[in-house]
């Protein structure tokens, strides 16, 4: 029996010996099918009840806007209470509001504004949600799994990225988006339900402050490791001036000058499965220098955008992001990784919120810039811009001395040193 589990569970798949493990992977996989679906759907939706593209933008718009204002306050939540709680409510709010929506489209009610209302409950919650799962995985497997729990995580994003998209574009050939959103609703519910039956061991809590003094401590834990906000400067900079450009100016690029929707849509699925395949690839690889390797890979985002601005055929562009797609998949896995590793577990899910916000605070502001920029100078040269900008910064942070240094700890080290108050932990020049 021992060596069929060997082959069925090799050591890169090691979280997955653990029931506790299990439930909760499929309880994400189930959720992020879900989400892949409304990704397709949700447009059509929209444009069935408003018949308005500047409608759409208002809609995701909100959604990203209340999801990046709720990120530390969720943090600081989840730290003061559990985490797990405050994944089920979220996921239990997220399931009543997709619900909600579904109902509206079935009956033929829906109005922008309950989109609106109901999409800004929804990227709350998901505020709520990013910090506490994120900082979940050290209480779910031992500090030797946590990369390999975390490709897991980031693997079952990406599945649902490539399949849920697929089912519904079957939906919408046979049904109205309302099937699709109401699925999406169930796979909260599913979520939620296998949150609830996990079995969790205790881990310490915040200590009783009111919230801004939790609120600062976050920041200070987090603005107190160099390597960390140095990061994120790069971080940003992917988001706003390599990611949210090549979403805003690709599809006009494509329509252009690479054939039409069909060429975009060749790109969009090459990311997905790059996606994928980057969380294989983080299942094994162990860089000594998680940090350096993992903001190489992000730099890494300015080859298909610089490929587009200059509108080669569309198969060479679709194979460099289908590579930087993988290889962002597997730098968030050692980003999220090393941060679990080095902090305190009281302060996790607040270090954690500050990490996404600050990584995404600046990607609304790249899309609205990208969006006036195409259109005053072309999409080409619009694009071309922001990439050079982009480039520039993400190739210079992954060599500044408190990132290229910092090791991964040894797998016998106590989990939670920190290179700024153990330099001994870090690598020399």
């Amino acid at each position: 029996m021992a060596s069929v589990r060997r082959v069925i569970l090799p050591g890169s798949l090691a979280p997955l010996r653990s029931v506790t493990y299990r439930r909760f992977f499929v309880g994400q996989l189930t959720s992020a099918f879900g989400d892949g679906m409304v990704a397709v759907a949700l447009a059509f939706a929209v444009l069935d009840v408003t018949g308005s593209t500047a409608a759409l933008g208002w809609v995701l718009g909100i959604r990203s806007a209340f999801t990046i204002g709720a990120l530390l306050l969720g943090g600081a939540v989840a730290d003061r209470f559990s985490r797990r709680p405050v994944m089920v409510a979220a996921d239990v709010i997220r399931f009543a509001s997709q619900a909600a929506l579904a109902a509206l489209l079935f009956t033929g009610t829906a109005q922008l504004w309950h989109m609106l209302v109901l999409y800004a409950i929804h990227g709350a919650c998901s505020g709520f949600f990013y910090p506490a799962v994120s900082a979940l995985a050290p209480q779910l497997v031992p500090q030797s799994q946590l990369q390999q729990a975390n490709a897991l995580r980031w693997g079952a994003d990406a599945a649902g990225g490539v399949a849920g998209p697929a089912a519904a574009g079957v939906i919408l050939a046979a049904a109205s988006p309302a099937w699709a959103i109401a699925g999406d609703s169930v796979t909260f519910a599913g979520s939620a339900a296998v949150l609830a039956m996990l079995s969790l061991p205790k881990t310490t809590r915040a200590r009783e402050a009111p919230l801004l003094r939790q609120l600062i401590e976050g920041w200070q834990e987090f603005s107190s490791r160099s390597w960390l906000w140095i990061s994120n400067i790069q971080a940003a900079a992917t988001n706003a001036l390599l990611g949210a450009p090549f979403f805003v100016a690709g599809p006009v690029i494509a329509r252009q000058h690479l054939g039409g929707a069909s060429a975009w849509g060749l790109i969009v699925a090459a990311g997905g499965v790059g996606d994928l395949a980057g969380g294989v690839v983080a299942l094994r690889g162990r860089p000594r220098r998680p940090m350096f390797v993992a903001t190489l890979l992000f730099a890494a985002f300015a080859i298909p955008g610089a490929l587009l601005a200059l509108a080669v055929p569309a198969w060479l562009v679709a194979a460099t992001y289908l590579a930087a797609s993988a290889g962002g998949i597997a730098g968030n896995v050692y980003w999220e990784t090393t941060l679990q590793a080095r902090v305190p577990a009281e302060v996790l899910s607040r270090v954690t919120a500050y990490d996404w916000f600050s990584s995404l605070v600046a990607q609304p502001i790249g899309f609205g810039a990208a969006g006036v920029l195409v259109a005053d100078v072309g999409a080409t040269r619009g694009l071309a811009s922001f990439i050079a900008a982009g480039t520039i910064i993400c190739l210079v942070i992954p060599f500044l001395a408190p990132v290229r240094r910092l090791e991964a700890l040894p797998g016998e080290a106590e989990p939670h040193l920190d290179p700024d108050t153990h330099p001994q932990l870090s690598g020399g020049s």
